[in-house]
């Protein structure tokens, strides 16, 4: 597993199911991780649109998947610091 790799693990729940896209939604587990610093973040998703707010935020950013889900077309995002096939 990863638990050992990270200070907290925080999902949508957390953040009151505000919608990962949302600043608010960073800034609510910013929170709840009792984090001020956002380099210290790091948000790993398969969402270029979610990849794309965490990084404008200054979090650490790692995309999931080289492949669109709808389309299966291969994809890029200069927003994501790591960019992998899967987890």
């Amino acid at each position: 597993g990863v638990d050992d790799l990270f200070t907290c693990i925080i999902d949508t729940r957390t953040c009151e199911l505000e919608t990962k896209h949302s600043p608010e939604a960073f800034e609510k587990a910013m929170k709840a991780a009792n984090a001020s610093d956002p380099t210290a973040c790091m948000l790993i998703d398969d969402s270029v649109k979610n990849i794309r707010t965490a990084k404008s935020l200054g979090w650490t950013t790692v995309l999931i998947g080289k492949h669109e889900r709808d389309t299966s077309n291969a994809f890029t995002c200069a927003e994501a610091d790591y960019h992998i096939d899967d987890v």
